[in-house]
């Protein structure tokens, strides 16, 4: 799953190849899972009403062996043109109990049209081949959402734009947010701060014209995030050490922070100059927390799924 975007419970259609199927013809069977919403459209029709439109990210993706993989992609935009995991849908839910009530109904459909096109005789072998297929999409339903627990169901996500400064003397507003910043290694090949300010003292940067590192000296409080270019890892500093910890994260995977736990005699590298800090209205516990719910998500494996099949042999279908 993804930070800084909204999630929602979805139907998701799938192939029988376990891909999330593009066309109403291909779909075997629906799952609801939490995917993460990427885009958001209002179409207008011509009798003066809309229709709302969603680009959902399914949140994994199956192996040839059967294992489901978690899909934590750097950057979904970059993701929608280079990965096949996200799908168009007109409906999304707050709650599972409701998008289950609507994925009973379509399985429902999809097992008529399929009896509807094959000969009486052949009609208790189709349904019962389908029972089976919707056993084993069940099954996976279950350990997904298990695995995704965690993720709350968000909505109107707030922008969580930065504020950078050079030590070039240039402040400028980023286009990305601060997790999209982290993720995609924007910087890696600098030495940074990252400054927690509050929405007044963001305000103060956005109308103010500073040119001087004396003019910034105001919102530099506890620093947020370090990071040192020839460093491996950031480090997260929360206000008062002495009630929280300091964290640690590999820039390769930020979703696994510890403490000082990475070896005997390591020390993070001290930043004598910085060749820029960035500011953000995110502070240690956002970003602690956007991090360890998305780090709880799991592979699945075949196993895993067969596990939970021989736990429960009914469906709704």
């Amino acid at each position: 799953m993804k930070n800084n975007y909204e999630a929602a419970y979805f139907l998701v259609p799938l192939a029988a190849n376990n891909k999330i199927a593009k066309d109403g013809s291909e779909v075997v069977y629906y799952i609801v899972c939490k995917c993460n919403v990427v885009c958001k459209a209002k179409l207008n029709e011509m009798n003066g009403g809309h229709q709302k439109r969603y680009i959902a990210v399914f949140p994994y993706f199956c192996d040839n062996h059967g294992d489901w993989h978690i899909v934590n992609l750097g950057d979904f935009n970059d993701g929608l043109r280079l990965y096949p995991n996200n799908f168009t849908t007109d409906r999304r839910f707050n709650s599972i109990e409701d998008a289950r009530q609507v994925k009973d109904d379509k399985n429902t459909e999809l097992l008529g049209r399929m009896l509807a096109t094959c000969p009486p005789d052949e009609q208790e072998s189709k349904s019962g081949e389908f029972k089976q297929i919707a056993r084993y999409y069940d099954a996976i339903e279950k350990c997904i959402d298990e695995s995704l627990k965690g993720v709350p169901i968000t909505a109107n996500v707030p922008e969580q734009k930065t504020y950078i400064y050079y030590n070039t003397g240039k402040l400028i507003v980023s286009i990305i947010s601060l997790y999209d910043m982290l993720e995609m290694g924007t910087y890696d090949n600098l030495d940074y701060t990252v400054y927690e300010v509050s929405p007044d003292e963001y305000k103060n940067l956005e109308d103010s014209a500073i040119s001087t590192p004396s003019e910034l000296r105001e919102f530099f409080h506890t620093p947020l995030i370090n990071h040192h270019a020839n460093d491996a890892v950031i480090q997260i500093v929360p206000e008062d050490c002495s009630e929280k910890p300091v964290l640690y994260a590999d820039r390769k995977d930020l979703y696994r922070m510890r403490t000082r736990d990475m070896g005997e005699g390591y020390n993070f590298p001290v930043l004598v100059k910085r060749d820029m800090v960035i500011f953000t209205v995110e502070t240690y516990d956002s970003v602690v927390e956007s991090y360890r719910l998305t780090g709880q998500t799991k592979d699945i494996s075949n196993e895993d799924i067969q596990l939970v099949l021989k736990r429960n042999t009914t469906t709704n279908i």
